[in-house]
């Protein structure tokens, strides 16, 4: 098991191939990680590296283990990998790089936060386990947080072995005190996706206290405990957080492993469940849940997983005017997304077949700008539509934080260009070019369209002859042209609201302000030229033209094509960052 205590290392920092070596993140028993910069990719990395490999065929094995192990996995709650290498006696690994340190020491959490951590670390385990994968050293040290999104991952997979691997062939038992489950500690330990369950128990039991829960004056104190100590009553003790939280986790760190949960999917469903029906009941709001007949039950009153379609439903996520989105897994792959159901009560459920065929016609595009379309159909006669996982939107981003620096935004409207000229090479207009409707990746780095569910052939009339509005609209981020009923639906609106979503990227603004009724909006898009000037302190005059081009009032007088728009964005993004480089990289092959 792993040792409590770090030493630091010693000796000059390591040289690793194609990564600028900047400082030491921290160290243990077997390495050191380093702050890098990857110089190909231009990103900040972290390098784990593991030193007398050369005399250490169990170290060098272990290593190289856990790259091919992350290798596999591709899940916004899991520590990414990108290279992995040997360097004279060193094995190097280099990962994504978390900004926000880990969860080590972070006791008593606000309750919000703590569901929100439940959420996004039962998820990542989620994944794992459906990899065949356990972790089997869960502990505060190794969830890590980024600053930008509130992310947590977790990472180190230095001793996670494949699912059915024995105890003998493995050698050790994995994990740290106090974080093992008390079956490790008997005489035949057998690790599972239980015991991953109660060290993520152990750990979030130490975010809501205001200590770790297991004495540690000594191993065998610590062992007694693991062993028979009496668990904490998480409800007694943090009466303001939520019942379901404290229910499950109360469940993850129960001695007798037939008492907890017996799958990451089960404590997260339960997690979901448990606080919905809390929320209904103290608000009396309908939760809008509803199990499908398509997939649930088995007549003899087992009614398993709620399910639409072939689709297994987990946490909302989200829940709008029109659309309430769920975290879903598929019922045999296990492969996770997300699924979007519409609203009783929504306007929208009229438009069913107008989306459907959206949806159809969406998942045949294949773009890395474009969020995929998986699956689509009816369910209580409200249209539901499954994509591939995502981020959060860019106006939460900003919202959430602070606008970007200049480079950081050009460069994801550079990003939004591409795709916005993938779908226009297509004869398609996507409409919405607004914050709202731009998702990070799930990796937070990238961006890309939301799926198009309001993209029209370029030249739909506005307004059809079935009296149906062609166009879509969100007024503040909106193309003076769009506010007419009459006309065509062109390409020109989709540029206009590049350059709205720019502005708001660099000043989290609205580019015209603040309107209290629709005609105030139209007059100040369609009568007052935008004016850059405000912005000369902040971003270079480069981009203050590009931001008039986009915004001028005109449809004529705007860039021609989206992927003009991304050559210029990019172009100035990479002098910004010092790169010359003139050759073009957002022009899809």
């Amino acid at each position: 098991m792993r040792e409590a205590t770090d030493a630091p290392p010693t000796g000059p920092i390591p040289e690793v191939p194609g990564v600028a070596m900047e400082g030491l993140l921290g160290s243990g028993g077997f390495g050191a990680v380093w702050r890098g910069r990857h110089e190909a990719l231009d990103v900040l990395v972290a390098v784990k590296v593991l030193g007398r490999a050369a005399d250490d065929a169990a170290t060098l094995e272990r290593a190289l283990r856990e790259a091919r192990l992350m290798a596999r996995l591709d899940h916004p709650n899991l520590l990414r990998i990108f290279d992995a290498g040997r360097v004279g006696p060193s094995i190097f690994l280099i990962l994504e790089h978390m900004d926000g340190g880990s969860l080590a020491g972070r006791h008593e959490q606000p309750a919000d936060r703590l569901i929100d951590l439940a959420r996004q670390l039962l998820s990542g385990l989620q994944a794992l386990h459906h990899a065949r994968i356990l972790h089997r050293d869960i502990k505060p040290a190794n969830c890590l947080l980024r600053r930008t999104d509130d992310r947590v991952k977790l990472a180190d997979l230095g001793v996670a072995v494949e699912r059915g691997t024995s105890t003998a062939a493995l050698g050790r038992v994995g994990g740290t005190l106090p974080f093992l489950a008390p079956e490790l500690l008997g005489e035949s330990p057998r690790a599972d996706a239980r015991t991953d369950l109660y060290a993520l128990g152990m750990t979030l039991t130490s975010l809501a206290l205001t200590d770790d829960p297991c004495p540690r004056v000594n191993v065998g104190e610590t062992i007694a405990w693991i062993r028979e100590g009496e668990r904490p009553r998480i409800a007694q003790l943090r009466p303001d957080v939520a019942p379901a939280f404290a229910r499950i986790v109360e469940r993850m760190i129960a001695r007798d492993r037939e008492d907890r949960p017996a799958s990451a999917t089960e404590a997260l469903l339960a997690l979901t469940r448990t606080d919905e029906s809390r929320l209904a009941s103290s608000t009396g709001r309908r939760t809008n849940r509803e199990p499908a007949p398509e997939g649930g039950g088995d007549g003899n009153g087992d009614e398993g997983p709620e399910r639409i379609g072939p689709w297994v439903l987990g946490e909302c996520v989200y829940e709008g005017t029109n659309w309430r989105s769920l975290v879903v897994q598929h019922v045999a792959t296990g492969a996770p997304a997300q699924l979007g159901h519409l609203l009783p009560a929504s306007p929208l459920v009229r438009g069913n077949e107008l989306i459907l065929a959206s949806a159809e016609r969406a998942s045949r595009f294949d773009h890395e700008g474009v969020l995929p379309v998986l699956d689509w159909g009816e369910h209580e006669e409200r249209a539901w539509v499954v994509t591939a996982p995502r981020g959060r939107t860019l106006r939460q981003v900003i919202d959430g934080g602070r606008p970007l620096h200049e480079a950081e935004a050009l460069r994801m409207i550079a990003s939004i260009a591409a795709a916005v000229g993938f779908l226009h090479e297509r004869g398609l207009v996507y409409q919405i070019v607004e914050p709202g409707a731009l998702l990070t990746t799930r990796d937070g780095r990238g961006v890309t369209l939301g799926w198009p569910v309001f993209c029209v052939p370029s030249g739909s009339p506005r307004t059809g002859e079935d009296a149906r509005s062609g166009r879509a609209l969100v007024v503040p981020f909106g193309a003076p042209e769009a506010f007419d009923d009459k006309g065509h639906v062109e390409p020109a609106v989709d540029i206009w609201g590049l350059g709205e979503t720019l502005h708001y990227l660099l000043t989290g603004e609205p580019a015209f302000g603040q309107h209290e009724s629709l005609p105030d909006w139209f007059r100040a898009k369609a009568t007052e030229p935008f004016d850059p000037r405000p912005l000369a302190e902040e971003v270079t005059r480069p981009t203050a033209a590009l931001l008039a081009s986009l915004l001028a009032i005109e449809p004529k007088d705007r860039p021609e094509s989206a992927h003009e728009v991304a050559e210029r964005a990019d172009r100035i993004a990479r002098r910004l960052r010092g790169d010359p480089s003139t050759t073009p990289s957002s022009h899809p092959d």
